[in-house]
């Protein structure tokens, strides 16, 4: 019989995430390996011809605190969350993998991934109670913000967890989506971010592949190269 993780596993697959895309069993394993950072933001702000700059600090107590809300939800409720993490957003991107995993195991819900370059029909907006919107990053790119300002908008009664990797998820949302957002996550450091997950026809929990394996598998087809060369 396969288990809760066993069955998330799969349904991460049929999702087509990212392959360095990861999880924690639970928010206590998580926040011994991740760490958030606090966030200053500065907006200005216009009244008539007055230019005044509002300052407000999201510090990591902030946010862990918002990511153990997110984790014990009673109700899944529509918020839209800006998670993030420099410079990619494997960070980020195992911190919503975490919560959604969460509230998997707490609600069995159907939850979608959605890769914000990806053309979605209509016929697929079926009312998922989490969606995570993933690859964005933090550059001026009108055609694609409009794409998910789109995306999240037509998820009105889902939990949206925005994935941007490059800039904190405020100053993304500030900046280029010009959207509130319901809260921010903002990731330092967290395990190896040098991981690779390998993958198996059978869904499983997977060993993860590092570096040093990596080219160890590769020398054979390395010297076979050369071999040809000379």
């Amino acid at each position: 019989m396969e288990s809760t993780k066993d069955n998330f596993v799969a349904m991460l697959r049929n999702n087509k995430v990212p392959w360095y895309v990861g999880f924690s069993d639970s928010q206590n394993a998580f926040l011994k390996e991740y760490k958030t950072s606090s966030v200053i933001i500065k907006r200005k702000i216009k009244t008539g011809a007055v230019m005044s700059t509002q300052r407000f600090k999201a510090t990591r107590t902030m946010q862990n605190n918002v990511f153990k809300r997110l984790c014990t939800l009673k109700t899944i409720y529509p918020y839209t969350v800006a998670i993030s993490s420099e410079p990619t957003d494997y960070l980020a991107l195992n911190t919503a993998s975490t919560i959604v995993f969460s509230l998997f195991k707490r609600f069995k819900c159907d939850f979608k991934y959605i890769n914000s370059g990806w053309a979605i029909k209509d016929s697929e907006l079926i009312t998922y109670k989490v969606v995570v919107i993933h690859n964005v990053v933090g550059i001026d790119d009108p055609k694609r913000t409009y794409k998910i300002r789109d995306l999240i908008l037509k998820y009105p009664k889902a939990l949206k967890l925005v994935v941007i990797g490059g800039t904190t998820g405020i100053n993304y949302f500030d900046s280029y989506l010009r959207m509130p957002c319901s809260a921010m996550l903002h990731v330092l450091s967290g395990p190896n971010q040098n991981e690779f997950i390998k993958y198996k026809t059978k869904p499983s929990i997977e060993t993860p592949v590092f570096t040093n394996e990596i080219e160890r598998l590769l020398k054979p087809i390395v010297k076979k190269i050369e071999v040809k060369r000379e």
